[in-house]
């Protein structure tokens, strides 16, 4: 989904609509948030927040290479990560060698360490759900960094996904018991723009890899076609919003 001039208008407040239709994909390439990330951020200058996760759950991810601190830290030129959890900050690196990570909160006031450098990206993976007042917050980070940072990177969890309508079927829900939000690809992007943010585009991104089902279907897809298929938008239950903090 292109931010494209139009949709600025209602983002920003100009225009309003109490059912504003907006086209959603139905050709999306299947790609990890991931590969993504690591992608985007080779040989780049990067701010990683919010760059820690349940400590039960690093030490397996690290072995799948699926810990993305660990993954952009490989990949970036430099990368620097931030987060409030002292114990488990320590525990990594004692047990992983992980040591550019530092316990503060960056949005208590300007960070001295990011002020005194130019950085390519900050990235928020997979945090903004967790926190209570999120235009406020993202606010604060733009207000603090837009002369040090160029770009930001925002992914968040997607409820426009086949999983979710599954889930509805059954009248279940199933979830984080720590997140605040689900998103949409217009909701994540007025939650930005509220905060002063300006999104270019949010994108759809696979969190693992693809089901049975799916590669069953990748693989009768490519015998038949002989190419690579593509997926509609709600195959995908991550989004990823990139933006600018000026």
């Amino acid at each position: 989904m292109i931010i494209d001039k139009e949709i600025l208008t209602y983002l920003e407040g100009e225009k309003f609509s109490n059912g504003r239709v907006f086209n959603l994909p139905n050709n999306i390439q299947p790609e990890h948030r991931i590969e993504y990330l690591t992608n985007l951020v080779k040989g780049k200058k990067v701010v990683h927040l919010g760059c820690l996760d349940h400590l039960p759950l690093i030490g397996d991810k690290i072995k799948k290479g699926e810990w993305l601190h660990a993954r952009l830290t490989e990949s970036a030129e430099k990368c620097v990560g931030f987060d409030i959890n002292e114990e488990t900050a320590k525990e990594v690196e004692e047990k992983y060698g992980i040591d550019n990570i530092t316990c503060v909160d960056i949005t208590a006031e300007a960070n001295e360490a990011i002020l005194a450098e130019k950085w390519d990206y900050l990235i928020l993976g997979e945090l903004l759900e967790h926190i209570d007042n999120p235009v406020e917050f993202l606010s604060r980070l733009r207000e603090y960094y837009k002369d040090s940072i160029d770009q930001i990177v925002i992914t968040v969890p997607h409820i426009l996904n086949i999983n979710r309508m599954k889930e509805m079927k059954k009248c279940i829900e199933i979830i984080n018991t720590d997140h605040r939000f689900w998103f949409t690809p217009y909701t994540i992007a007025k939650v930005a723009t509220e905060a002063g943010i300006k999104p270019t585009e949010v994108l759809y991104k696979s969190r693992g890899p693809l089901s049975f089902g799916k590669l069953v279907y990748r693989k009768m897809y490519k015998t038949v076609l002989r190419k690579e298929p593509t997926y509609p938008f709600y195959y995908f239950n991550n989004l990823i919003l990139v933006g600018t903090l000026k």
